[in-house]
């Protein structure tokens, strides 16, 4: 979350200018979709020393996105979920 707050003007920019560079298409799936059903990720995360710049962000679908954060907050986790299918 950027200083002002996600919904503080400045991350509103950043997010569009986000989505207009990512062409409005998943980064990860490469689904194209409408503004409203995208997520601005940060790469590396505010907790680990990430920023706002629009290199650290990306553009991801919902579903993309919780299994990208689930995957940050437990790797070993994920890797078995995926493994057995879950």
């Amino acid at each position: 979350m950027s200083a002002i707050g996600r919904s503080g003007g400045r991350w509103r920019g950043i997010r569009r200018a986000v989505l207009e560079r990512d062409g409005y298409r998943y980064q990860r799936c490469g689904r194209a979709a409408g503004a409203n059903n995208l997520e601005v990720h940060h790469i590396r995360p505010r907790h680990a020393g990430g920023t706002d710049a629009p290199s650290n962000l990306r553009t991801l679908c919902v579903t993309c996105h919780l299994a990208v954060t689930k995957r940050e907050k437990n790797p070993a986790r994920a890797e078995w979920e995926a493994y057995l299918g879950a």
